[in-house]
């Protein structure tokens, strides 16, 4: 979303390549799950932890009483366990394309695909394309797991 006072930028149809168009909102949603991510991190890394006095840290820990029978009892929790820790996880992305390209180019093995785009006077021919992506969120590496000792449910 732009501000206001800052008017968008918009990038000529023509400049994109039908990678680029595909690319650029699986990439922005992995970027915004990293950031997440890394949010995430640094409130339990605020939250969890304290320095009593420089070089040791302590888990951060609420202390709470009660009187049950006419006995106080104390009772000690990690503050973190009482602060939900928000995180985003995109487990499916759906996305749907309804292009009109113009040029398609082979280089090297690999094809290139430029969107349609028309200057005044100008006739091109053209095909249309519907595409749809789908991108899921997929499991670590059983090797990795292996090596933090993680077992897979």
């Amino acid at each position: 979303m732009t501000p206001v006072n800052e008017p968008a930028q918009a990038l000529p149809v023509s400049q994109l390549a039908l990678q680029q168009m595909i690319s650029a909102p699986l990439s922005a949603m992995m970027e915004a799950q990293a950031s997440s991510a890394l949010a995430s991190a640094e409130l339990v890394k605020k939250i969890s932890f304290y320095e009593p006095e420089p070089g040791r840290r302590e888990m951060a820990m609420a202390d709470f009483s009660h009187q049950r029978n006419g006995e106080t009892r104390q009772i000690s929790v990690p503050l973190i366990s009482l602060v939900p820790v928000q995180s985003m996880r995109i487990a499916e992305a759906k996305l749907s394309f309804n292009v009109k390209m113009v040029q398609i180019e082979k280089h090297n093995g690999r094809v290139k695909a430029m969107p349609a785009y028309q200057r005044s006077g100008e006739t091109r021919k053209h095909f249309e394309m519907n595409m749809q992506v789908t991108a899921v969120q997929d499991e670590l590496p059983a090797s990795l797991l292996a090596e933090l000792g993680v077992t897979p449910v």
